[in-house]
């Protein structure tokens, strides 16, 4: 039976498949800058051309269904690569590449690339040259003699040459072509304009106070920029709560047996998934396929509670006067092939971040065996699997699906959330467009990045503004949350009003909105704004959500484009391809535990109990003597 390379742990769950999991230290120089092994890494993705004197069949376990449309010749159209958009954004992420190295290998290959082009016009032109000869010879009846005369033995002596050196070129070709492609493919997105504004303000560890809230935090190393903040006045209350937490996560107990609705206690409430077990349930990596670390009972069920409300915003929110939904629910997998994993921006052997399944099979073909990846059904992959490879009219645009359902991960374990997705024709503003312009002969100007970092500081600027507007409106408007007929740009903005929306009757709990800087950006990531709520246990803001500007580096990778209009042609050149926006609205494990610790109260009954809220050693237990006060807009959601 066979296995992947990369093995620690194996655990065979059901006949013919089998896990494989590892854990891998990330590679760091001494400034603590990755170090991206380019040249040594396989693609699922990129889609190897065969060699023209093999016969075998690729027998890889990954399996290869898409190949990637990537633009290359802009990134390296720079003669100056290292005063170049693309060096400037893999400093800003603390990424090391050999630029000058690809640089070269790239034009390499274009080289190599244009001469096979010569040879096969010059293939073409002999050819048309022998079916001359056989028409002028008597065509088709005379063809066999035709072919026996010694100018076309010459032309067909010519033709055999050209063969040759086409084969000899692509000998060197193709294991370059796989070089340059796989290269560009680990490259990340472009970044925004507002992020690299962000970094310049991280160069000089320093903020822009008349831009970004003033934070007691902005000393520490860990700092991130606050763009916005809302629910602040809850803060000084949830800060109060944090002496109710003299021991770990001692709300557990207050969850046992009873909550209070209405200052009325209720007995707790189990769902029928979990039972009446409330006690926490440990199961390791070696135990189970899903470990993950979840209390049932009363948690649970407040858990479910939340996910109902937040569907109902949701589906508040569609238009009812439209035959088209403003958000559609979609349902998706939650395994996937590698192709998709990487295509969404995440190495597919990262076995560290990603639960990783071999299939082992036979059937009539012979045996087969096929590496997949369970994510979860609410996660980037789920919803892009929908769309991969396919075109989308302008006109269904912008489109947004959205799911509510498991996330897994073998560091979070099982996670609840509410994921969204934006298609749209539109591409960004506030992105650098890689025209004449834009750039000299050696590299970028500084009128030009300055011209850059003006831009990025606007939006960031008209971002907090229009945030400010929505929040001070008495009444949110919902046509500010539609995204039909906007920029992205816009849709951007409305996602994170939806935040402000979705989260107004939260009045305890203090909400903010944190921009973040290059080298915290994943890969697909050009721009990304978490949304954080305070934790009294941890005295401090923990993360809920995100908005993340993605363009078009998911959809290039998994062939999600624009229709072609009429007039357009279908080379490789002028594919277009969907811009997407991807947000997370709730990560409901978290925000359970910010709901419960956000809400305790001393139980005024047993205030003078004082024997019955005794501990062991005589001390008062404060345990004892706290209830869980459920919200009053969240009742009817409770007792459903």
């Amino acid at each position: 039976m066979l296995r992947l390379p990369y093995k620690k742990y194996q655990l065979k769950l059901v006949r013919n498949i089998s896990i494989s999991v590892i854990f891998q230290s990330t590679k760091t120089d001494e400034n603590g800058y990755r170090s991206v092994p380019h040249y040594t890494q396989k693609s699922a993705l990129y889609i190897k051309p065969p060699h023209p004197s093999s016969t075998s069949k690729d027998e890889s376990i990954f399996s290869k269904i898409v190949s990637p449309e990537l633009n290359m010749d802009r990134l390296f159209e720079t003669k100056n690569i290292q005063n170049s958009m693309l060096n400037l954004n893999l400093t800003a992420r603390h990424i090391h590449l050999d630029l000058d190295h690809l640089q070269k290998d790239y034009f390499k290959m274009r080289s190599l690339e244009d001469q096979i082009s010569l040879l096969n016009k010059e293939k073409e032109t002999i050819s048309d040259q022998i079916n001359n000869l056989v028409k002028s010879k008597g065509g088709t009846s005379s063809k066999k003699s035709t072919m026996q005369s010694s100018e076309a033995k010459k032309l067909l002596k010519s033709a055999n040459e050209i063969k040759l050196k086409i084969n000899k070129i692509l000998e060197e070709l193709i294991p370059l072509q796989e070089i340059v492609n796989i290269a560009c493919l680990r490259l990340p997105n472009s970044l925004h304009y507002s992020t690299l504004y962000l970094h310049k303000y991280h160069l000089k560890r320093e903020i822009d106070r008349n831009l970004f809230v003033y934070n007691d935090d902005e000393n520490d190393e860990n700092f991130r920029p606050v763009l916005f903040e809302f629910n602040t006045e809850a803060k000084k209350l949830a800060k109060n709560n944090t002496s109710l937490l003299d021991g770990t996560n001692n709300w557990q107990t207050v969850l046992q047996d009873c909550i209070l609705i209405d200052d009325q206690i209720v007995p707790a409430k189990y769902t029928n998934k979990n039972l009446d077990d409330w006690s926490f349930v440990e199961q390791s990596p070696i135990d189970a396929v899903l470990h993950n670390r979840y209390l049932s009972g009363t948690y649970s069920k407040l858990e479910q509670c939340l996910s109902e409300y937040f569907h109902d915003k949701i589906q508040g929110l569609n238009s009812k006067d439209s035959e088209l939904e403003n958000f559609e629910h979609i349902k998706s997998a939650s395994m996937f092939k590698s192709a998709i994993v990487e295509g969404c921006g995440r190495k597919f052997n990262d076995f560290r971040n990603t639960y990783n399944v071999v299939r082992f099979g036979s059937g009539s073909s012979g045996s087969s065996t096929e590496l997949l990846h369970l994510n979860g059904a609410s996660s980037i992959s789920a919803l892009t699997l929908n769309f991969v490879r396919t075109k989308i009219k302008r006109k269904y645009l912008p489109w947004t699906v959205y799911t509510n359902a498991k996330t897994y991960s073998p560091k979070k374990g099982q996670l609840n959330s509410f994921d969204f997705l934006t298609l749209t024709a539109d591409n960004s503003s506030y992105l650098y467009k890689y025209d004449n312009e834009s750039k000299s002969s050696q590299g970028l100007t500084d009128d030009f990045l300055q011209l850059i970092l003006n831009n990025g500081k606007f939006y960031l600027d008209e971002i907090k503004q229009k945030l400010s507007e929505y929040t001070s409106k008495k009444e949110h408007p919902l046509d500010d949350l539609n995204h039909s007929a906007k920029s992205i740009d816009d849709i951007l903005i409305s996602y994170l009003k939806l935040f402000i929306y979705a989260y107004k009757d939260f009045k305890n709990i203090p909400f903010k909105f944190v921009c973040l800087n290059a080298y915290d950006l994943k890969g697909k990531d050009s721009f990304k704004i978490k949304v954080k709520a305070y934790l009294p246990s941890e005295q401090n803001y923990v993360t809920i959500g995100e908005v993340c500007l993605l363009n078009d580096y998911i959809s290039s990778r998994l062939q999600i484009r624009l229709d072609v209009d009429k007039g357009e042609t279908r080379d490789q050149s002028s594919l277009k391809h969907v811009n997407m926006i991807y947000c997370k609205l709730v990560d409901l494990n978290v925000f359970t535990q910010i709901l419960i610790e956000s809400n305790l109260k001393i139980n005024s009954k047993n205030e003078t109990q004082n024997d019955e809220i005794l501990s062991e050693s005589g001390v008062y237990d404060i345990e004892k003597n706290l209830l869980f006060e459920l919200p009053s807009f969240l009742k009817k959601y409770y007792l459903i």
